[in-house]
């Protein structure tokens, strides 16, 4: 909730609603019909454990989409990702996508 926009064009279309005497501009998650992402490591059940940078948007994404389509460095199996690595949980992912081993 927001104050930044009351009694302007943004406020237009909102609910306002009153906290303690004051005027809050409600506005709505957005939702995503698909989330396409990526991870460094998945288990079969669809556990997902990000590297680095992954970590900031991947996650948020999927629990804002219906739809979650995940490409992963690598496809272990369950009990290989430890507990405190799994950021995203399985029942969050619809399909995993293995991505093709590069040979250098």
């Amino acid at each position: 909730m927001v104050q930044t926009g009351i009694g302007t064009l943004v406020e237009e279309g909102k609910r306002v609603i009153d906290i303690d005497g004051e005027d809050w501009l409600l506005e709505l998650p957005i939702f995503a019909d698909f989330a396409l992402i990526h991870a460094h490591q998945a288990d079969y059940l669809g556990n997902l454990a990000y590297q680095l940078t992954a970590t900031n948007f991947n996650p948020v994404m999927a629990m804002a989409a219906k739809v979650v389509l995940c490409e992963a460095n690598e496809i272990v199996p369950v009990g290989m990702i430890s507990p405190n690595d799994v950021i995203t949980p399985g029942a969050i992912v619809t399909e995993l996508i293995s991505m093709p081993h590069k040979h250098h």
